[in-house]
């Protein structure tokens, strides 16, 4: 009887291990499920934060496109699908321009021109060159993605020079659009213009690695003369 009673006890301690066993390997399945929820959350809200800063940079940047009051200046550009460049001349998938360096508010009310803007303000100040796109201008160490360059002060050659830094690593394709007053347009080249001019607006598509959906910024240029009164004649020409 003895013997009996304890082999009895002796399988209600292995089962009691065992049950015990099961439930601590479902207490740690479930709490590493939490923590890999709480780190792809985590990932989601760090992506979601890094697209909403890339395109408030590329909002802040590309509204104060500005071009010099002299025509015959080559050191102001807007350039988009520029042959000399690499582009096709009839569609962008990088950009180029010079604007104001800062949103400074006596800089963007100022009524000087590009040159005594320059002059005044200093460097820092005053008119600096900037591009987006896929392909670094230097050496990327790897990286993909979108990159920003910027150069201060801008030097008029927009196929090089200044620092670049990756805007965002999750962007994959991106391209772009310009309102000319009457249509959007894929290209624009201050470089063939009679008249040197930059867009009313830019349109900027893009599309995230893994995500499907396209994306798009609609960008108001604040130092544009175009309008649908005022238009970029086809052609370039205005």
């Amino acid at each position: 009887m003895k013997n009996s009673q304890r082999g009895l006890a002796l399988i209600e301690l292995l089962l009691s291990i065992a049950l015990m066993a099961l439930l601590m390997a479902s207490v740690a399945k479930t709490f590493e499920s939490a923590n890999s929820f709480e780190r792809r959350i985590t990932s989601q809200d760090e992506s979601a934060a890094r697209h909403r800063a890339f395109e408030q940079t590329l909002r802040t940047k590309l509204s104060l496109a500005r071009l010099s009051s002299n025509n015959a200046s080559t050191a102001s550009f807007f350039l988009a699908g520029a042959v000399f460049m690499g582009g096709d001349g009839q569609s962008s998938n990088s950009i180029a321009w010079t604007a104001d360096s800062h949103p400074a508010g006596a800089l963007v009310d100022s009524q000087d021109d590009f040159e005594t803007s320059n002059r005044t303000a200093g460097p820092q100040g005053g008119i600096a060159e900037y591009s987006i796109s896929m392909t670094p201008v230097g050496n990327a160490n790897g990286k993909t993605g979108l990159f920003l360059r910027t150069q201060i002060p801008a030097d008029g050659d927009a196929t090089q020079g200044g620092v670049e830094q990756l805007l965002d690593p999750d962007v994959e394709q991106i391209w772009f659009e310009f309102f000319d007053g009457l249509n959007w347009v894929g290209a624009w080249d201050t470089s063939t213009m009679a008249q040197k001019r930059i867009p009313a607006a830019v349109q900027i598509h893009y599309r995230l690695s893994g995500d499907d959906e396209e994306h798009t910024i609609l960008i108001r240029l604040q130092n544009s003369d175009v309008t649908p009164q005022n238009p970029v004649a086809a052609g370039g020409g205005s």
